[in-house]
């Protein structure tokens, strides 16, 4: 079989070391592996720890970091290795929201997206969804760690500006941002330089038990 990762142009030039360990994570090639078992998940709402969380995410997850309600620190030998945010989606019906997931550059925790999920369902009683962007992934690692995959979502637009910065079709809601009733979403944002992109879909997963 053969994967097809989409990688945009802006995340090449300004997150370049985070794509590439995107990557090496990707083709299983991450040097420092470390089992779920050998390391501490800490589950916590403290405003420290979300910002210790958000430095963390900006520092190497590919997209950076995302207000979140609850994060999971990965703990191995005092250290944070890993984290996971969770928060309620801006639809209301979509429950909780397993938003990201991330580990050190070069580091692997084995097991660690089963164990991180299973803590979250204890904590939060209810179902959580999150979604595989199939640009980056095909999902195989949210099936191995007990998730069940729910719908293929047609793929959807967002806008970017100058190659620079990625900015939801959320955000350019008329109502929010005082859109002129005699243009079109899209005309606005095209007035205010803004390109429209496409994505490749997302796979949108279930975790219950």
């Amino acid at each position: 079989a053969i994967r097809v990762i989409h990688v945009w142009d802006w995340e090449w030039k300004h997150r370049n070391q985070h794509t590439k360990s995107f990557l090496l994570s990707a083709i299983r090639k991450n040097q420092v592996k470390i089992g779920a078992r050998k390391c501490e998940f800490i589950w916590s709402d403290s405003e420290q720890d979300k910002k210790q969380v958000r430095k963390f995410l900006d520092r190497y997850h590919l997209q950076q970091g995302v207000n979140c309600v609850y994060v999971i620190k990965i703990i191995y030998e005092g250290e944070m290795i890993g984290c996971a945010t969770f928060g309620k989606h801006h639809r209301k019906s979509e429950g909780w929201v397993l938003s990201r997931f991330c580990t050190k550059f070069n580091h692997t925790v084995q097991g660690g997206l089963a164990k991180l999920s299973k803590l979250a369902y204890s904590k939060l009683k209810e179902p959580i969804v999150s979604w595989a962007d199939y640009r980056l992934s095909d999902g195989n690692g949210y099936e191995k760690a007990g998730w069940e995959k729910d719908k293929l979502l047609r793929p959807d637009y967002f806008y970017h500006l100058g190659g620079r910065k990625m900015i939801s079709k959320q955000s350019r809601q008329k109502k929010k941002i005082g859109t002129p009733k005699e243009m079109t979403e899209y005309e606005h944002a095209k007035q205010d330089g803004l390109e429209r992109v496409w994505d490749c879909g997302k796979i949108r997963f279930i975790y219950k038990r």
